[in-house]
């Protein structure tokens, strides 16, 4: 039963609505281990800092943000696919944003407001960069910024993130100038 609840809540918690709390949850969490780091006077090694970050899940002071990094983890996953290698990340943006787009032309169809981010056709370079920018700079970025700071294992991840954005930045710039030209 209890399993089963864990599986129910972490699920839950991939629904964007939470998104932005869970971000805000989690920089606490960090901040709390950072301090609890602090005054055992650990280094801030990144392997010392993962193996402390497991140590201070299981200690009782922390043992009620065990359910949230369980949430945030599995969110993070749900959200992670800016931060693939580009190949991998540009690949599964275009299918979540030709999901968007056949969802808009259903709403379209049945006469339901759309939201306009979900209007452009993947091919549409332009639109679909400056997406991938904005869920990146608005929506993954930030909470991977805080993920990191309790799992600093996943920092490559981030790494790549940041090359990602790059990329994008450089295909809208790209974009831009052509059209102008």
């Amino acid at each position: 039963d209890d399993f089963r609840k864990t599986v129910i809540m972490v699920i839950l918690a991939t629904d964007m609505k939470v998104h932005f709390e869970l971000v805000d949850k989690i920089e606490a969490v960090a901040e709390a281990m950072d301090r609890a780091r602090e005054q055992m006077g650990e280094p801030d090694a990144s392997v010392a800092r993962c193996m402390s970050t497991c140590e201070l899940l299981m200690d009782r002071d922390f043992s009620a943000d065990r359910a949230l990094v369980l949430k945030s983890m599995v969110h993070a996953g749900d959200v992670s696919n800016p931060a693939l290698p580009m190949h991998l990340a540009k690949a599964w943006a275009y299918r979540v944003v030709m999901e968007f787009h056949a969802q808009a032309e259903q709403e379209k169809s049945e006469g339901l407001p759309c939201a306009p981010f979900m209007e452009p056709h993947p091919d549409e370079t332009l639109p679909f960069a400056k997406l991938q920018i904005g869920f990146i700079s608005h929506v993954v970025r930030p909470y991977w910024l805080q993920i990191v700071r309790i799992l600093p294992g996943l920092r490559d991840r981030v790494e790549q993130l940041e090359e990602n954005l790059k990329v994008w930045e450089t295909i809208v710039a790209e974009e831009e100038g052509s059209s102008a030209a």
